[in-house]
């Protein structure tokens, strides 16, 4: 990197953007061994993150619950269980403007 300022010195003056494309060369061809030591736990902190590891197993307590959904098949023997199904999907209907 130091022989590269030499040779462009023996030439024709630079003017500022020819400066500024000089200096941004050096920077990027300057050795990145140490910047890459000071933001390399990158990774690490990845394969350390619980959530990711919990995406699958964790209950997600969004979105409209299994009992609600009008395509499974209905082998409700619970009264309640049905009773509850059917208000579920009134709130719903509600809230999407199909009230009956």
């Amino acid at each position: 990197a130091q022989v590269e300022p030499k040779r462009e010195a023996d030439e024709a003056p630079m003017t500022e953007k020819q400066k500024r494309i000089a200096k941004l060369k050096a920077d990027l061809l300057a050795p990145q061994l140490p910047r890459r030591k000071i933001g390399g736990g990158g990774k690490a902190s990845e394969d350390d993150d619980p959530m990711k590891k919990e995406r699958f197993t964790r209950v997600m307590d969004h979105g409209t619950p299994r009992l609600v959904t009008k395509n499974r098949n209905l082998n409700i023997k619970d009264p309640k269980a049905l009773q509850s199904r059917n208000m579920l999907l009134n709130l719903a209907n509600q809230r999407k403007g199909i009230a009956e």
